[in-house]
């Protein structure tokens, strides 16, 4: 198994360079702390649907809504931004032979909504 570390300089234009590398590995995980509503994981998801770089796709970042006030590490943890949720993510996503990582709902994980995965 194979794991990488990227961290991209930029969201639009995506670096083609990054769908060719998602294409080579099984699973990609996009993890940011911002909303998921046009955030890079939603523009990284789109590009990797609409081109010829075949790669499941978990964008893992903060709901889009309100965020309570709070110290950061703990509002991080509800939204599965923690290192724990992050490593049960992945996990759970290479796991999967499905071809979408598996239910990682508030119920499997304790947070307050949903992950997003695409194809």
């Amino acid at each position: 198994m194979l794991i990488r570390h990227l961290q991209a300089d930029r969201t639009v234009p995506l670096n083609p360079r990054l769908l060719r590398m998602a294409a080579a590995h099984d699973l990609t995980v996009i993890v940011e702390d911002n909303v998921t509503t046009g955030g890079f994981g939603a523009c990284f998801a789109h590009q990797a649907v609409t081109s010829l770089a075949p790669s499941r796709v978990c964008t893992v970042s903060l709901p889009h809504a309100f965020l309570p006030h709070g110290p950061r590490n703990t509002l991080l943890a509800e939204a599965g931004l923690d290192a724990q949720s992050i490593t049960q993510t992945v996990l759970a996503g290479l796991r999967s032979s499905s071809g979408h990582p598996p239910d990682t709902s508030d119920k499997a994980h304790g947070r307050t909504r949903p992950l997003r995965s695409v194809r």
